[in-house]
């Protein structure tokens, strides 16, 4: 059986990865458990009908980052940084970080953005990294601008800064009840709070999030036509810090899988790019998407971005077009082996097994 040919070759804690890399913590059959249970893979199905398998880990890439934050006169919290955010939400990942290590809601955060001339090198967003690298420099400056509050309104109220917390915007003295605002703190520091969070980092992460992720598709054995009834992906993963975007870059990466598999196809005539546009290189729309049933189960016990958190960008896609090739083999008897599986190339190959 697949599945369980699969879980055999499985990589599991403390394993060496096929091409050398260490994996610390993974949680691999956990996934693979629950995108069978979600997608029904076991249970008999209607004739013409498929259904496949396909699992990916990603370890994200390391990077460099910065980070700042500024407490103004009015108390007021401003972030600073150079990254720019290509659509996945980190600069969101960069205020929700910061607004956790000072208690102040995200929404009363400003967030500017600048060029890279105010660092001496920032190394951008790619590889999954983001969330790892500006992650944790954003977990720096919040923590850093914390112990600034802790150590001036112990001065001002003169009491050890470790005996000091947050509280709703306050510095909050417990035992004596008193307490100060961000803007009291600045005043008497006599100047903004102003701090760097920096992170760098060259090596690979050795915590590994997966996906395991099904296809179910019918193929009508006349045309070829390919039909996607059902899509599962069942990830694990460390901590996730904003639910909603991580959930959209699973549906992202799964319709960006979708279309890798089925439609999209660059063509070439005399080495001419002949799909010029979108009307001939076909992207998967709102009519092209089945039910897609998900599961998130944060399990992996360590991660290197911060409170633990792993990648989701790049292992939500990986997997898809192997699924949908798979369930289309499954389904018909025959394998296409380049993509997209299209139509056609099903047509012709079943006409080919039985010619």
């Amino acid at each position: 059986m697949i599945a369980e040919f699969k879980r055999k070759n499985m990589l599991h804690d403390g394993d060496e990865t096929p091409i050398g890399g260490h994996i610390s913590h993974i949680r691999g059959k956990e996934a693979l458990d629950k995108a069978i249970q979600l997608a029904g893979y076991n249970k008999s199905k209607p004739k013409n009908v498929g259904r496949g398998l396909s699992f990916s880990e990603w370890s994200p890439s390391g990077g460099e980052g910065n980070v700042f934050v500024t407490i103004e006169e009015d108390g007021h919290v401003k972030v600073i940084t150079p990254v720019v955010d290509q659509g996945a939400g980190v600069l969101t990942v960069i205020v929700e970080v910061v607004g956790q290590e000072l208690q102040v809601p995200a929404a009363d955060i400003e967030l500017k953005q600048v060029d890279s001339t105010i660092v001496p090198s920032d190394g951008g967003v790619g590889g999954s990294r983001a969330t790892r690298v500006y992650g944790n420099a954003s977990y720096e400056a919040g923590v850093k601008a914390r112990e600034e509050l802790f150590a001036f309104a112990a001065q001002s109220l003169e009491v050890d800064p470790k005996e000091l917390e947050l509280d709703k915007g306050m510095v909050l003295h417990r035992a004596s009840k008193r307490k100060m605002n961000f803007a009291e703190v600045v005043k008497f520091k006599g100047a903004p709070i102003y701090v760097r969070g920096y992170y760098k980092s060259t090596e690979k992460s050795h915590d590994a999030s997966v996906s395991a992720q099904i296809a179910e598709v019918h193929v009508d054995p006349e045309t070829g036509q390919v039909t996607l009834r059902n899509m599962v992906s069942a990830h694990t993963t460390g901590k996730v810090i904003n639910p909603l975007m991580h959930q959209g870059q699973i549906d992202g990466g799964v319709v960006f899988g979708l279309g890798f598999a089925l439609t999209e196809e660059v063509m070439f005539d005399n080495g001419k790019v002949t799909t010029s546009n979108f009307g001939e290189f076909k992207i998967p729309n709102i009519m092209d998407i089945p039910p897609l049933k998900t599961d998130v189960m944060e399990n992996v016990p360590a991660g290197p971005g911060p409170y633990n958190s792993l990648a989701i960008g790049e292992v939500a896609n990986t997997p898809t077009a192997a699924a949908v090739a798979n369930a289309v083999a499954d389904a018909c008897g025959v394998r296409i082996t380049d993509l997209p599986v299209t139509s056609e190339k099903v047509y012709r190959a079943l006409k080919a097994r039985h010619a």
